[in-house]
């Protein structure tokens, strides 16, 4: 994670979502805000799940009962000594149809965060291709920015900024500004709808 708001898309199709950061020595907190389920879908219920904590029993460590808000969940905690600290996010219970959603979270307090720069997930996969009327099946992003996909088209992809994951992708004529999110793919950046849906 780094430094302010850090932003993501979980669904229930797909696993948990991790971050780390290191806290200590002294009190942090962990403030998680969630946006209401997009796709024209409802959660019937359900919304995502956050879990703060640490990798085993960390001796000065300490952690308090999180607070539910509208919306959200706040964790805050302690450590005695600089240690790692593991942010998860699980994906609300679904049914047979794809559910997601948009979170956000800040860490403060006692906080350090590694460099971002360079630090952006790798997006190298196999995907669903979901929103171009030229192309359908299977694209998959290589590691030399190059897509190809099953129907013969082929396009590239490019990071524009590690912080946000915001990524520059081209695909037979189409260009698009993409948010990427880990286990799920990729969402136009304007309309938040999913271009390539994440298989492998």
């Amino acid at each position: 994670m780094h430094e302010g708001s850090n932003t993501g898309t979980i669904d229930n199709f797909g696993a948990n979502q991790y971050w780390m950061a290191m806290v200590g020595p002294g009190r942090f907190k962990v403030t998680f805000h969630y946006g209401k389920a997009h796709e024209g879908l409802s959660f019937s219920g359900g919304k995502p799940f956050f879990f703060v904590g640490f990798r085993g029993t960390i001796p000065g460590t300490t952690l308090d009962k999180p607070v539910d808000f509208p919306g959200g969940t706040t964790w805050t905690g302690s450590a005695a000594k600089p240690t790692k600290l593991t942010v998860a996010i699980t994906p609300p219970p679904g049914g047979l149809v794809r559910v997601a959603a948009d979170y956000t979270f800040e860490a403060t307090g006692s906080v350090s965060f590694s460099a971002v720069e360079g630090a952006a997930p790798s997006v190298v996969g196999v995907y669903a291709v979901n929103e171009e009327p030229d192309v359908h099946g299977i694209a998959k992003f290589l590691a030399d920015g190059t897509i190809k996909t099953n129907t013969g088209e082929t396009g590239t992809w490019e990071l524009f900024d590690a912080a946000s994951r915001v990524y520059t992708v081209t695909l037979g004529r189409s260009r698009w500004s993409l948010i990427y999110s880990p286990t799920h793919g990729f969402n136009d950046a304007r309309t938040t709808l999913p271009i390539f849906t994440q298989k492998h």
